[in-house]
């Protein structure tokens, strides 16, 4: 990661970073996970922009949010929620 970081910064490309929860499915509660928060405050401390996309699926059932029982990617209605949060984040009031 350290060389893409750097490769983005000599190259001056604007490097900005969409970090997803792992979807626990079966009503487990949502929770930052110990790793969740190490990522988030790597990139913060090199100024790397972040949005952090756990707030956007806290309050959602987990099990609405997974493709099904056997696969917990996330479904539809899942990459509907990060998607608008990172338009948001990244693109509104920026694109004229």
């Amino acid at each position: 990661i350290d060389e893409i970081v750097e490769a983005c910064r000599e190259r001056n490309v604007r490097l900005r970073v969409a970090l997803l929860p792992f979807i626990k499915t079966s009503g487990t509660a949502w929770s930052s996970s110990r790793i969740h928060t190490q990522v988030r405050g790597w990139f913060a401390e090199r100024g790397i922009e972040v949005v952090d996309l756990l707030p956007v699926i806290e309050g959602h059932e987990p099990d609405a949010l997974v493709v099904n029982s056997a696969d917990a990617h996330p479904n539809v209605a899942a990459h509907r929620l990060f998607a608008d949060r990172i338009w948001d984040a990244f693109f509104a009031g920026r694109i004229p």
